[in-house]
């Protein structure tokens, strides 16, 4: 045969035509079957859960559901601040509380990637004059199994010092001294104390203030436009206030320092940026995978297996009709700031109240929780080692 014949060529040419617009429909094909699924619901389903706290002259709620990216349930009720009656916002700004600390426990995993850190070192081998210097280690900082007692649990600390301003290295000589809560490594308990060290070392290691730090490595790359931290930055005119409710009372929440919150708390950010985040850390976009298979691990304790109850370096995991979720909540000053997000369906729910209810158990997390249950059609969930039943919460 002629291979130089025009006419193979031709025909040639024709086939290779042929065969790639059988292999881009069979792709498209492919891709339908494993195209984004969306989830599909009635808004009544789930403003039904979010209706009992939808009281008009009260604190509010942010309900936000993104499905592969797009927003398809949009709800702010409620006002965000009282005195002004200001309503509350989508765009609004709020302090994550607690979920600031997974900013601290990236921060550490990268360097443990760059080589600067081990899990094995001792706390010791950064911040000096500590009791227990040499035996608690980076681990246990941030698997919360160190036995470092927590300043806010300090005798007289709440209220009375709630307001008091605290320099970093004021805040470790303020909990240095206190005896252990246990042998480090024998045992589980949530603390703020170790994400104060573990923020320190931070700074050290970087050369630079852990508030620009965050602003260099993560805001501003990430375009993170609306976050910041509390440390260097005023409350913006667009921050919630927070509020504590006992029966018909509702009063201001109890103001808490800026400086108590370094390292554990102080990060300032909105629902889309939340998103940012929460898509690029959960997707593997900011830690390799062996980096975040380590964090989301929950932690391991002398003499015991791993237990479910107990969190990764911050991350917390659950399943609903086993899929399976990361979730992560933050409790300052009576904001409450709640989050799921199944990576394999690519759904994240969040949840922002900003009001304390002393008769209810976390109603955020609990409105969260049940929309989840409404999204896959699920009647419990399992999270925190048990399994809880959505009707009941």
């Amino acid at each position: 045969m002629n291979c130089n014949n025009p006419l193979f060529s031709i025909h040639t040419a024709i086939f290779v035509t042929i065969a790639a617009c059988f292999l881009l429909i069979f792709s498209s094909c492919n891709n339908s079957t494993a195209m984004e699924e969306t989830v599909k619901f009635e808004e009544k389903d789930i403003e039904q859960h979010i209706s009992p706290f939808d009281h008009p002259d009260e604190p509010g709620m942010l309900v936000r559901i993104y499905d592969h990216g797009n927003i398809v349930f949009d709800k702010a009720i409620g006002l965000a601040d009282l005195s002004s009656k200001k309503p509350m916002d989508m765009n609004a700004t709020f302090p994550i509380g607690s979920v600031s600390k997974e900013f601290n426990m990236v921060s550490i995993m990268k360097l443990i990637e760059d080589g600067k850190i081990h899990l094995s070192d001792t706390v010791g081998k950064y911040v000096d004059d500590l009791p227990f210097g040499s035996t608690i280690t980076i681990e246990q900082l941030l698997d919360h199994t160190s036995g470092i007692k927590n300043y806010f649990e300090k005798e007289g600390h709440m209220p009375a010092k709630l307001d008091s301003a605290f320099t970093p290295q004021e805040l470790v000589e303020y909990f240095k001294g206190d005896t252990l809560d246990f042998k480090p490594g024998t045992a589980y308990k949530y603390g703020n104390s170790d994400y104060v060290l573990l923020a320190l070392i931070i700074e050290k290691l970087k050369n630079e203030s852990y508030p620009t730090h965050l602003e260099k490595d993560f805001f501003s790359p990430l375009g993170m436009k609306d976050t910041y931290s509390s440390l260097d930055q005023d409350a913006k005119e667009s921050q919630i206030s927070g509020y504590n409710k006992d029966g018909t009372d509702i009063q201001p929440a109890m103001n808490i320092h800026p400086t108590q919150t370094y390292g554990v708390g102080s990060i300032i950010s909105t629902v889309d940026d939340m998103y940012t985040w929460h898509s690029k850390l959960l997707n593997g976009k900011i830690l390799s995978d062996s980096a975040f298979a380590l964090a989301e691990t929950p932690g391991k304790i002398e003499g015991g297996d791993i237990n479910s109850e107990y969190r990764g370096f911050t991350l917390m995991t659950g399943n609903i009709g086993g899929r399976q979720f990361f979730w992560n909540a933050g409790d300052i000053a009576g904001i409450h700031t709640r989050y799921l997000y199944f990576p394999k369906e690519d759904i994240y729910i969040t949840v922002i109240t900003n009001v304390t209810v002393s008769d209810l158990h976390d109603h955020g997390g609990n409105v969260m929780f049940k929309i989840a249950g409404e999204l896959f059609k699920e009647e419990s969930v399992f999270v925190i080692g048990r399994e809880y039943i959505l009707s009941e919460l």
